[in-house]
């Protein structure tokens, strides 16, 4: 009956409105993007990102869109370290590790003229005009020299704005500032506003559909 079988219908609207929250995913540059796991650490003024002219050190396995797999470093053991930007890999592993933070997994849909072309690769294991497909987490960055400069010039930027604002007395008490105000400071995120708009939406739902069939239940 409708009684039992609510339990399971909500637990089914639930699962796919997370799954579709969880794994977000756009397209940049003609790549597909799925964002499958991102640390609390990637937000906030003070996320470490790779950008370019970046060492970075990344995990990966490569399949072809039937499933396949043409190569993975985890079998060796040893993340797979490249310069970003600097054209040391394929132009979609520039495109779609860009951003990308520590601890961060990424699946990266891959076209042929972003990989490997009308070319193939790997001992024929990747034919001519392939689609890839990488499951990719990043292990490590090694942030290039002036990144690092870039980067404290920014937060020395917005510590003075702050401070000409009024809005702190000091630099170092704005940099306390700028973490207590990062999405991680135990305030709600989008996120967990949106599955609960997902929750009530599915109890509204039920609800209404159901209204008489609950009403007789209860007498």
């Amino acid at each position: 009956n409708i009684i039992m079988r609510t339990p399971l219908l909500l637990l089914c609207f639930l699962w796919c409105g997370l799954a579709f929250l969880v794994q977000a995913s756009e397209n940049v540059n003609g790549v597909e993007i799925d964002y499958l796991e991102r640390p609390g650490t990637c937000d906030g003024d003070d996320a470490i990102k790779a950008e370019k002219d970046d060492k970075v050190h990344v995990h990966y396995t490569g399949s072809l869109v039937n499933g396949d797999v043409f190569d993975t470093s985890i079998k060796r053991g040893q993340p797979f370290q490249f310069t970003l930007g600097a054209s040391q890999v394929i132009k979609g592993w520039d495109i779609g590790i860009l951003g990308m933070c520590v601890g961060e997994k990424r699946r990266l849909t891959i076209p042929s003229e972003l990989g490997y072309g009308k070319r193939g690769a790997a001992g024929g294991k990747i034919p001519p005009d392939a689609t890839l497909i990488f499951e990719t987490e990043m292990i490590k960055i090694d942030k290039h020299e002036r990144n690092m400069i870039n980067k404290n010039n920014k937060n020395i930027v917005a510590d003075q704005k702050k401070v000409g604002e009024g809005k702190t007395s000091h630099p170092a008490a704005a940099a306390e500032e700028r973490k207590d105000t990062s999405p991680n400071n135990g305030s709600p995120t989008m996120k967990e506003y949106l599955v609960l708009a997902v929750v009530i939406a599915v109890v509204a739902y039920y609800v209404r559909q159901n209204r008489n069939r609950i009403r007789d239940y209860s007498l």
